[in-house]
């Protein structure tokens, strides 16, 4: 939950500094785009890590209690 949650809230604040009334330069607009995109390889990655560790834990538990599945 704790990625999704943080990327909602930093795509929220873009927003905000969209409606700002001050002019950000093309350096801070750069920035904001690097954070947004690490913001979301971040997120998917330890989405796939998470699946990855559920998956084992759940085959993991069906095989202890059934060892003959083997």
């Amino acid at each position: 939950m704790m990625p999704g949650t943080v990327m909602y809230v930093y795509l929220g604040s873009l927003v905000n500094v969209g409606a700002a009334h001050r002019l950000r330069t093309t350096g801070e607009w750069v920035l904001y785009g690097v954070g947004l995109l690490a913001t979301i390889a971040v997120t998917i990655f330890v989405t796939r890590v998470a699946r990855k560790a559920l998956q084992k834990k759940i085959t993991s538990a069906e095989t202890f209690r059934n060892p003959q599945s083997l």
